[in-house]
């Protein structure tokens, strides 16, 4: 049975451990984590939402400018964020990345359905798939990886567990 009962161990440890760093799979859930709250937030500022807001996004007098620009700080500070945690494997990267995939695509959704956006709508129902996309993939490797706990915090999985899936060394034949 799979209890997946995580023990803290030495950074130290940590940092000699073959499973430290971002490698294997990590790399990609990243870049798929980044991939799906940008292609929410572009097909939100479609060329509509752009020639409403005009020419001058930073006027705030033009209609919408104001939650483009608002969702274009809140993207980009998410994502910078996330890609912060991840390259200095600080322990706050996997709530933080938990909470950038399930929350920013449907936020942009929404500060562009407040902005008056054409087409925020189908944005908003875009980004409530690409989370529950994200969340059920990504999510649950960022929850169940080994790789995430040792090297984020610091954690490992507890002796003897999975001890069923290891091999048995068979007694020689004498």
């Amino acid at each position: 049975m799979l209890t997946h009962r995580w023990v803290d161990i030495d950074p130290i440890a940590a940092g000699q451990h073959p499973l430290y760093g971002i490698a294997g799979w990590l790399p990609w859930v990243l870049a798929i984590a980044i991939a799906g709250p940008t292609w929410v937030f572009w097909q939100g500022l479609s060329m509509d939402a752009l020639q409403l807001a005009g020419a001058d996004l930073f006027d705030a007098n033009a209609p919408g400018s104001g939650a483009i620009n608002l969702t274009t700080l809140l993207y980009l500070i998410s994502s910078v964020t996330v890609l912060v945690l991840a390259t200095t494997h600080d322990s706050a990267f996997r709530p933080a990345m938990l909470v950038h995939m399930a929350l920013l695509p449907p936020l942009i959704g929404l500060m562009l359905m407040a902005g008056g956006i054409p087409e925020a709508r189908s944005t908003f129902i875009d980004g409530v798939a690409v989370a529950a996309a994200l969340t059920l993939t990504c999510g649950v490797y960022l929850q169940a990886s080994r790789r995430v706990h040792i090297t984020f915090e610091l954690r490992d999985r507890a002796p003897g567990e999975h001890a069923w899936f290891k091999r048995q060394k068979r007694a020689a034949a004498g």
